[in-house]
């Protein structure tokens, strides 16, 4: 793994030790878009870079409620951020490590069969869980929820922060206090890897609770991705219910 745990793929830059970490690698996996292009800086000469979308419908910026200064119709790569789309991702990872490991190929399969199973079980739960605060609007700092919101059906008018870790401008933000008022918001969505004071204003300012979810994981309690899904339901659903 080259991104650090509590970094920010948006900011992130590759050292040489990176580099150096890596350099023996036969497969490098990467999300692609214009999140983690930087991987190419650093993957060896023998390492075989695999785009793990294959088979996701990708969400277009613009489509979704909060996409203020994307180009509109560019791709959103966030898509593990929809549970469904980790089979998906799982699907790829399996083929090209059977492709590389004939001899364990069957072994792969069992388990990404189970981790199918798996995710299918927990998708349907957090689903149900969900449908009482469907109909609440919230915010988020930034532009990486689309997937998640599709996924549950949750009410995500606007985000904080409209292109990656780029700030609001005014004319943003005064759009943004309209949508704020006019949906009735009362939580904007935080991100661990990002400082919680660029929010602290627009939120006293509108009255908003702020909570976190966290879109990366890597730490206790979101070491897998099973893990991470469940935690931002769990968050977003009891920093709705609280303010409903």
């Amino acid at each position: 793994m080259i991104l650090p745990s509590g970094e920010s793929p948006h900011t992130f830059n590759p050292t040489p030790a990176d580099k150096l970490n890596v350099e023996n690698s036969e497969l490098m996996f990467y999300i692609g878009g214009e999140l983690d292009e930087w991987i190419i800086e650093v993957t060896g000469t023998n390492a075989k870079l695999v785009e793990v979308n294959k088979g996701i419908r990708q969400i277009q910026y613009g489509s979704h409620q909060g996409h203020g200064d994307h180009k509109y119709g560019s791709n959103d790569p966030h898509y593990w951020l929809d549970p469904r789309n980790g089979k998906q991702i799982a699907n790829t990872i399996a083929t090209e490590y059977a492709l590389i490991d004939l001899e364990n190929a069957s072994s792969y399969q069992k388990r990404l069969e189970l981790f199918n199973s798996e995710i299918d079980q927990l998708y349907e739960e957090l689903l149900k869980s969900t449908q009482i605060i469907q109909d609440v609007p919230f915010i988020v700092l930034h532009d990486s929820w689309s997937y998640f919101a599709d996924a549950f059906d949750l009410n995500l008018v606007g985000t904080f922060q409209p292109y990656g870790s780029h700030g609001p401008s005014p004319k943003y933000l005064k759009m943004l206090q309209n949508k704020t008022e006019n949906y009735d918001v009362k939580v904007v969505f935080s991100e661990p890897q990002y400082p919680i004071e660029v929010l602290r204003s627009f939120a006293d300012d509108n009255g908003l609770k702020i909570a976190t979810i966290d879109p990366l994981g890597g730490v206790d309690g979101r070491m897998t991705f099973q893990e991470l899904q469940t935690y931002n339901v769990e968050m977003v659903k009891l920093s709705l219910l609280a303010k409903k």
